[in-house]
């Protein structure tokens, strides 16, 4: 199997996975809801470039990894995945308000559900 055979399908790989992260995360809203889609976007594009341009994208990718600024981005992106593994383990009461769930207060999951003393 030659190269340009292994990013295709690479390719074929990547670019639905991107999709349905643009088509199931459409928000913006808050730092972790912007990485997410913007990741989702950037794996989309990437996905793209797999298939049509194969053998530029296997090029451009041997002539950037030994760049030291390849490897900044590469360690930044390594703490974009920490913050958001960080982001969406914590407890709902430790989030802040925009990374919470539509109706969720700080107190619980149910507490907009109790009812009302009189």
């Amino acid at each position: 199997m030659d190269s340009s055979a292994l990013t295709n399908s690479a390719g074929a790989f990547v670019l639905p996975m991107g999709l349905v992260v643009i088509a199931l995360h459409p928000y913006w809203r808050g730092p972790a809801a912007f990485m997410v889609s913007t990741v989702g976007w950037l794996t989309a594009f990437k996905g793209l470039a797999l298939l049509t341009f194969p053998r530029s994208y296997i090029l451009m990718g041997q002539e950037w990894a030994v760049r030291p600024w390849w490897q900044i981005s590469v360690a930044l992106m390594g703490l974009v995945g920490l913050y958001l593994t960080l982001a969406g383990w914590a407890p709902a009461s430790r989030r802040p308000v925009e990374h919470r769930p539509v109706g969720e207060s700080a107190v619980g999951a149910n507490a907009g559900n109790l009812p009302h003393a009189p």
